[in-house]
C-alpha cells in the first residue's frame, strides 16, 4: 500500500510537471514567434515611404550573402530622389546601395544610396550608415546632403567620397577620364 501511494505520488507530480512544461514550452513558443514574425515585418517592410522615413530608420540590410538588400519601396526612393533633383529635371529608374572606398583606401569605406538615370548618364547619391547589419539614413559624412553627377563618359562622373583638405569627409562626382564634362547639383534638404 505505502508503495502504491509512493507511485501514485511520484505519478500526479510527473503528470503536473509534464503539464506545466508543455503549457510553458507552448506560451514561449507563440510569444518567440509572434516576436519573430513582427521583427521580419518591421524589418522588411516595403511599405513604407520616403517621406515617413526618419535618420534611425533602417531602410536596407546585408543578407546572409553578403549582399546589399534595399528593404523600403524603391519606387519611393527614387521618387525622393527626383524631387531633390526636380529643377534639373532627372528621372531614374533604380536605386541600390553601394560600398565606395573613400580616397581609394580600402580600409576607410563608406556607404551611399545611389540612384541611377534611365540612360546611367546621371547618378545621384546620399550618404548613409552601416550598423551592425543594417542599413539607416543618417550620414557619418561632415556635411547630410545629395549630389548629382551628370555627365556622359566611359568611366567616371559617379558619386564618390574624398576627404578635403581639412580631412572631412565630403560627397563628390568623380571627373571623366577622358576630359568629357561632368556636372556636380548639390541639395541639402532632408
Amino acid at each position: 500500500i505505502i508503495i502504491m501511494k509512493k507511485i501514485k505520488i511520484y505519478l500526479y507530480a510527473f503528470v503536473v510537471a509534464l503539464t506545466a512544461s508543455i503549457f510553458f514550452t507552448t506560451s514561449c513558443s507563440s510569444d518567440s514567434n509572434e516576436s519573430n514574425e513582427k521583427n521580419e515585418v518591421n524589418f522588411n517592410s516595403t511599405e513604407k515611404r520616403l517621406s515617413d522615413l526618419s535618420g534611425n530608420d533602417i531602410i536596407g540590410k546585408i543578407d546572409s550573402n553578403g549582399d546589399f538588400v534595399i528593404t523600403v519601396s524603391k519606387d519611393s526612393l527614387i521618387a525622393g530622389f527626383e524631387k531633390e533633383f526636380d529643377s534639373e529635371g532627372y528621372k531614374f529608374n533604380d536605386v541600390q546601395i553601394v560600398k565606395v572606398e573613400v580616397d581609394g583606401d580600402p580600409n576607410d569605406v563608406e556607404y551611399l544610396l545611389e540612384a541611377d538615370s534611365f540612360d546611367h548618364s546621371v547618378k545621384a547619391a546620399k550618404s548613409i550608415t552601416l550598423h551592425s547589419v543594417s542599413f539607416h539614413l543618417t550620414s557619418n559624412l561632415s556635411l547630410d546632403y545629395k549630389i548629382a553627377c551628370d555627365g556622359y563618359c566611359q568611366f567616371g562622373c559617379h558619386p564618390a567620397v574624398l576627404k578635403n583638405p581639412a580631412g572631412q569627409k565630403e560627397l563628390t562626382c568623380l571627373k571623366c577620364s577622358d576630359g568629357s564634362s561632368c556636372r556636380k547639383t548639390t541639395t541639402y534638404s532632408l
